[in-house]
């Protein structure tokens, strides 16, 4: 092992310490908060309302991330240049998951495999229920809320603790990055790179910009907000790391807290802008490598599968090449195409998350502008 080999290592290790301690924030927390947020909801109509008001603004918003996806390997045709023999284009069985398996799984036969997992979907449905459950009690339900609202003070505390670590996992996953071959990528690969981190710029930038604009959102406010957070997803590619200052940020810059507590896990399943176009993008680059012409029809059915696997993604590095595992197969596209892409997916995933999460933000501020409240700025708790 040389030098840099041993660095690389030590590295990986605090990353990954650093990580794994901010990941196991993300079970109490969902859990605390939907229950809390739900249970002492003021009516189930103005709720129902806000989620799907929700669900409505997430899913156009990861339909336009999907046809950016789209339009960059359209025009940037990374995958043209790799030449796949023609035997990986050859017709492979059908398997891995389909729509009906992704809907089937997103319930929960145990909610402690889901939060072993971190599998967000199926623990956003197991604590909604029990927050729509602990409402429906009232009186006899009074003691769990109490106690939600306990470990949810309790959680941000945690989360205090461990963000000061936050530094030196930052540069430890940078490091281990950089070290692990990540800028190595030539030729189609190089382009790829360009294409993902174009489309995520126009998403980020263009996209988020003008929403902040069209619901008269103050934009320094906002990425004042949202600045810890994107620090952290940037260097940890990690959504569900970023959560906690997420939340902190955003009741900071005037969301009520069940409005948050409604939309912002939510949109950890539902809102994966970023996550959206780098799988279109995965599916696109193996049909292009393997000169297949994906019809209009193939397409769609492409856009609708990766539209609801994409709720399935526990907001964690590297889990868009499980549902690719299962997608390309299914449409009989070369799964030869993965370990390439995951070659490069590290320095994609800087962009891709940051973006993941800022959409993450902005939702339970548009939500809040569609329902007609006033956002204020509380400068000391940011």
């Amino acid at each position: 092992m040389t030098f840099l080999d041993g660095i690389q290592v030590g590295a990986e290790m605090v990353s990954t310490v650093f990580l794994n301690l901010v990941k196991s924030l993300l079970a109490p927390l969902l859990f605390a908060l939907i229950v809390s947020s739900l249970g002492k909801s003021s009516g189930d109509a103005a709720m129902g309302r806000i989620g799907l008001r929700a669900i409505l603004y997430f899913e156009a918003v990861t339909g336009v991330a999907m046809l950016i996806g789209w339009a960059a390997m359209a025009y940037f045709q990374p995958g043209a240049e790799l030449g796949l023999l023609a035997k990986a284009a050859a017709p492979v069985p059908q398997s891995g998951a389909t729509i009906v398996d992704s809907l089937v799984l997103s319930v929960p036969s145990s909610v402690v495999d889901a939060m072993s997992k971190n599998l967000v979907l199926p623990m956003m449905i197991f604590f909604g229920l029990m927050g729509w459950a602990a409402r429906a009690q009232s009186k006899a339900a009074a003691p769990m809320i109490e106690f939600c609202d306990s470990l949810l003070a309790v959680i941000f505390g945690y989360a205090h603790y461990v963000m000061k670590l936050a530094p030196v996992g930052m540069i430890a996953a940078v490091v281990a990055q950089l070290l692990g071959g990540g800028w190595k990528s030539v030729g189609s690969l190089t382009k790829f790179v360009l294409a993902a981190v174009v489309a995520q710029l126009v998403m980020g930038v263009v996209i988020y910009g003008l929403l902040l604009l069209l619901f008269r959102i103050p934009v320094g406010a906002f990425l004042r907000a949202t600045r810890q957070a994107l620090g952290i997803a940037f260097a940890t590619t990690s959504s569900a790391a970023a959560l906690p200052k997420a939340l902190e940020g955003m009741e900071a810059f005037g969301v009520r807290r069940e409005l948050l507590g409604l939309v912002m896990p939510l949109g950890l399943s539902f809102n994966l802008a970023g996550s959206s176009i780098q799988l279109v993008m995965g599916v696109l680059f193996a049909a292009q490598a393997a000169g297949i012409d994906l019809s209009w029809g193939q397409m769609l059915m492409v856009l609708l599968t990766l539209k609801v696997a994409v709720k399935g993604v526990a907001g964690i590095p590297r889990a868009n090449f499980v549902i690719l595992s299962a997608t390309l197969p299914t449409f009989q596209l070369p799964i030869e195409t993965l370990p390439l892409l995951l070659a490069v997916d590290g320095i994609i995933d800087m962009v891709r998350t940051p973006v993941n999460v800022l959409g993450n933000c902005l939702a339970p501020a548009i939500i809040a502008r569609w329902e007609g409240e006033s956002l204020t700025e509380q400068r000391s708790e940011l």
